[in-house]
């Protein structure tokens, strides 16, 4: 009787599992390293099979059919792509609208590079505590960018998106106290602040576009892959964990669906 009830359960938590909408978010690094590449995106793919794929894209990039219509050369991209020839696959864009337009509108890159500029110029000056946020920024980033040349399967790791999200946490928070203390950074106290601000505007609209599709009658109890840079994974797992009851999915790392 024991056996039987055992055998019952399992045959119903398989049934409620095939009923929900299962979601892989894909860490990827957007340059091709010798672990990570376009075909490691395809691979990937093809071992989940996915119903929908969605883009760290906004609706600029495709076509009122959402075609694709973009020439970009970043892993992803390119990987899927490649997959899509052989297995034609829903495409959606999720990411906040208008954010190329965002970063040339207010020259985004550039001025944030003059900004850790200014910083480095100055880092002798540093109270200990300020320099203490500063080195903190330094050595994550540089922990991550070896991280970043890491395999798939590697980069897609909890201990990576903890990582990721201190690293965050340093950049947007600990040495944005280091521009609002320092008068010698008055000049690009005001720019910084509104980098951390959008970096957490773009993830959470990234997070509610996600969802959107998560509702769409047409992709329920689906796979659905998101291709990310591997630094929003954090972000988009913070936000949309909380809601799996809810919405009847699960999330699932991309080596978990064989």
């Amino acid at each position: 009787m024991k056996i039987s009830l055992t055998i019952l359960l399992v045959i119903v938590l398989q049934q409620v599992s095939l009923c929900q909408t299962r979601l892989v978010i894909l860490g990827t690094v957007h340059e091709p390293t010798k672990k990570f590449t376009a075909d490691s995106v395809t691979n990937i793919l093809n071992q989940v099979n996915p119903d929908l794929i969605l883009l760290e894209s906004d609706s600029s990039f495709f076509t009122n059919s959402f075609a694709f219509k973009i020439d970009s050369k970043t892993n992803g991209i390119i990987g899927m792509k490649k997959y899509i020839l052989e297995f034609p696959t829903p495409l959606r864009p999720y990411d906040i609208e208008e954010r190329n337009q965002y970063y040339s509108k207010t020259n985004y890159f550039e001025r944030e590079r003059k900004s850790y500029q200014k910083l480095r110029s100055i880092k002798n000056q540093l109270t200990r505590e300020q320099k203490d946020a500063y080195k903190s920024l330094t050595q994550l980033s540089k922990e991550l960018n070896k991280i970043g040349q890491k395999s798939p399967s590697e980069i897609n790791q909890q201990v990576v998106y903890d990582k990721v999200e201190e690293r965050q946490r340093a950049k947007y928070r600990g040495v944005n106290e280091i521009f609002e203390q320092r008068q010698e950074l008055e000049k690009y106290r005001d720019f910084y602040k509104e980098m951390g601000d959008f970096w957490d505007k773009r993830n959470k609209a990234m997070s509610q576009n996600i969802i959107m599709y998560l509702k769409k009658d047409e992709f329920r109890n689906k796979i659905v892959v998101v291709i990310t840079g591997f630094y929003h994974k954090y972000y988009l797992l913070n936000e949309l964990k909380p809601r799996q009851n809810e919405l009847n999915f699960t999330i699932k790392e991309f080596y978990e669906l064989k």
